[in-house]
């Protein structure tokens, strides 16, 4: 099975590094001491200048198409978006309640909630939210003042991570968290967690359902027990928490 789907690049007149039969070519990403992101801006760089602006690589036995060309990124996202909806997923994180929002649902079902979400983003909408923000957005701007007059360097990722799920706790959540003045910032510490739980590099059990998917059975129990596991749960416990709070309020 592998053999063939290391053919399927060749079969779609596409170039790219040799795989590996066990690994693809995951090998050539993997680096303890760089992160998943900047590794792979290193990477596609140096790939792009040996096979062009399109081509292939596997991820286990799964081929990933890497696009650089513009025009083409233009075809995908905006006038043929409609073939393009379903993103990549991770198998063994394919499970409720994740398993539900907006990035993992697929065809029809991503359709009939994205015509309901899209509602949600209108310009009257929009400016209320915009109007709770900006005081958020100003502290993050006097914090950036701070840094510029005492002529440090400083990371300013950091700063945004932090407006960010400020910006994102006030408007899906319902939280005023101020995270720029509270100590307690757990619900800040539970997004990094997540998110950190996604890298590659960071991750062993994500690494092992990419290069192994015929594993997803055996390594799916260990799921809960990861960092990013338990750091979603208290996400969606939060949210589950305002979303009876607001119910009770309508009634």
């Amino acid at each position: 099975l592998r053999i063939n789907a290391f053919r399927l690049r060749s079969q779609l007149g596409l170039q790219g590094p040799k795989p590996n039969l066990l690994f693809g070519n995951v090998l050539e990403f993997i680096d303890p001491n760089v992160k998943w992101e900047e590794d792979q801006s290193v990477l596609f760089k140096k790939l792009k200048r040996q096979y062009g602006d399109v081509y292939g690589i596997y991820l286990g036995p799964q081929l990933n198409v890497v696009v650089t060309d513009l025009d083409v990124a233009r075809d995908i996202l905006i006038k043929k978006f409609s073939y393009f909806t379903d993103r990549s997923n991770i198998a063994i994180l394919e499970k409720k309640p994740m398993s539900e929002c907006l990035f993992n649902l697929r065809q029809q079902e991503w359709k009939d909630i994205r015509c309901t979400v899209v509602h949600t983003f209108s310009n009257r909408i929009m400016r209320e939210m915009a109007s709770s923000c900006l005081p958020k957005i100003m502290k993050f701007l006097d914090g950036l003042d701070s840094y510029a007059a005492s002529g440090t360097a400083f990371d300013i990722y950091k700063n945004f991570q932090v407006l960010t799920v400020d910006v994102i706790a006030q408007c899906a959540f319902a939280l005023d968290l101020d995270l720029n003045e509270s100590q307690n910032r757990q619900f800040l510490e539970n997004c990094r967690q997540l998110f950190d739980g996604y890298d590659f590099n960071e991750s062993w059990l994500i690494r092992l359902s990419l290069i192994f998917p015929e594993m997803i059975w055996f390594l799916k129990p260990f799921v809960s027990f990861t960092k990013f596991s338990k750091a979603e749960q208290r996400i969606v416990n939060d949210l589950r928490e305002v979303l009876l709070k607001k119910k009770r309020f309508q009634v």
